[in-house]
């Protein structure tokens, strides 16, 4: 899975189909693909935003930490075969190896579905580590206006496949950090009001 990813660190996260092939072939892809992520990564990262494209997706999440994952349930951590003598390298292959087995899954299913066979997903997964705030809001930002950047629509809320619905509307916002996200940009108003504002020329990296 590439290199791991710091505990307690915050990741921009991407990664793509192999041969120009889609990684969300029909509707129900898209939601099959948030279910098996629902299963797989809420133990070892928390997430704030995502959004996904027909030949790949992007998310943004915060790994947990060394103690936060040594508070998971004691069957959880046996089954992990970690413990409070584990090494921190220990715990990272664990936040990687449910990444693996996110994509996996995932992968079996749409093979199932579509009668393909082999890897879906390109591999070793992009991921660019947040180290300021500023970054942090650009990382958000493009996430949820990638749709426009790939001109599948003109405004960020038109694109159903994203974390900006369920963020602004939904009552449970599910395995979305919603409150730590608000506060991060001054609240849901202003959070709004960064989105209308923010521009492609404000970004200066290209995870496309």
């Amino acid at each position: 899975m590439g290199q791991l990813m710091s505990l307690g660190g915050v990741y921009h996260l991407t990664d793509h189909a192999v041969n120009k092939n889609n990684v969300f072939v029909v509707a129900d892809n898209y939601w099959y693909f948030l279910s098996r992520y629902a299963h797989f990564t809420p133990q070892v990262c928390d997430t704030y935003a995502y959004c996904q494209m027909p030949n790949h997706f992007h998310i943004a999440v915060k790994v947990k930490t060394r103690a936060a994952l040594l508070l998971s349930p004691p069957q959880l951590l046996d089954n992990w075969k970690l413990s409070k003598s584990s090494t921190d390298k220990d715990f990272q292959n664990r936040v990687s190896k449910q990444f693996a087995n996110l994509f996996s899954s995932y992968t079996q299913s749409l093979n199932k579905q579509q009668g393909r066979e082999g890897a879906l997903f390109k591999g070793n997964f992009c991921r660019s580590k947040v180290e300021d705030r500023a970054y942090f809001h650009n990382m958000i930002l493009y996430i949820h206006c990638n749709a426009v950047h790939h001109e599948f629509c003109t405004h960020y809320m038109e694109w159903a496949h994203s974390s900006i619905h369920t963020l602004l509307f939904e009552e449970d916002a599910g395995f979305l950090k919603r409150d730590i996200l608000f506060d991060s940009f001054g609240g849901r108003d202003a959070f709004i009001k960064a989105h209308d504002a923010w521009r492609l020329s404000d970004w200066d990296e290209d995870f496309s």
